[in-house]
């Protein structure tokens, strides 16, 4: 999830004769097409980042792994697929012949393309680093060392910084942080609380459940057409076979 705090600001402030920008008005200038700024308002509230460097408010999200902290985090990360329309699909720029689309007896119609948003896919990678992290909890006795582990793990992991780090970069937060002397510090140390314009996350994770496809007992036959599907690289069949 990023700060749109600048943008929205600027928008603000340069409104058109039309009146007051939405949130999502707001987003859609920063964002690609996404069919959910159609379907969900997601207003924007002040909130204070949680970033000091002790952990004073003991957010699940912050401690150590336990049964816990653990579902908090795939509660959060859970990636819910949804169902988009071709004329959407097109709007993104994408080929429908190319996109995943689900068999009518599914029950969601004859118009029914899979998708998921990044933000979450981005929250998923996130947790998959942090149980790299944590690799003591999470890969030990099964895995001694780090280079033991599946090979399609260690390139998830790369996947998912990289991916990270172009999300960072792409959207980045341009609030500034200040700094304050502190008792105990002989130099200025940083202030990790400021000020920012988010969405309700809690609200997405809300609509998303309730928006996502069935798949529990679903059969999603693989198609013959060999033009109905993307050339991955050199090496990945081995690499699922291997997995």
């Amino acid at each position: 999830m990023f700060s749109v705090s600048t943008v929205i600001t600027l928008a603000y402030h340069s409104r058109s004769a039309t009146g007051h920008l939405t949130a999502n008005q707001v987003f859609k200038t920063v964002n690609a097409y996404s069919p959910i700024l159609e379907r969900l308002e997601l207003p924007l509230h002040n909130y204070t980042v949680d970033g000091y460097l002790f952990d004073v408010t003991h957010s699940l999200l912050r401690a150590e792994p336990s049964a816990e902290s653990n579902a908090e985090w795939d509660r959060i990360a859970h990636l819910g697929p949804m169902i988009m329309t071709r004329d959407e699909l097109i709007k993104m720029g994408k080929d429908p012949e190319k996109v995943v689309k689900l068999p009518s007896s599914w029950g969601y119609g004859h118009d029914a393309y899979i998708w998921q948003t990044e933000m979450q896919h981005n929250i998923h990678c996130l947790n998959f680093v942090r149980k790299y992290a944590y690799f003591d909890y999470f890969y030990r006795p099964q895995y001694s060392r780090f280079e033991d582990t599946p090979k399609l793990d260690r390139i998830h992991l790369s996947h998912c910084l990289y991916v990270l780090v172009q999300d960072l970069r792409c959207q980045p937060s341009f609030n500034a942080l200040t700094f304050n002397w502190m008792d105990g510090w002989n130099t200025p140390a940083t202030d990790f609380t400021p000020q920012r314009q988010c969405i309700d996350h809690e609200q997405w994770l809300r609509w998303q459940l309730e928006n996502k496809v069935v798949t529990e007992g679903q059969i999603l036959p693989r198609p013959t057409d060999p033009n109905q599907f993307m050339h991955g690289p050199l090496g990945m069949e081995q690499l699922w076979e291997e997995s």
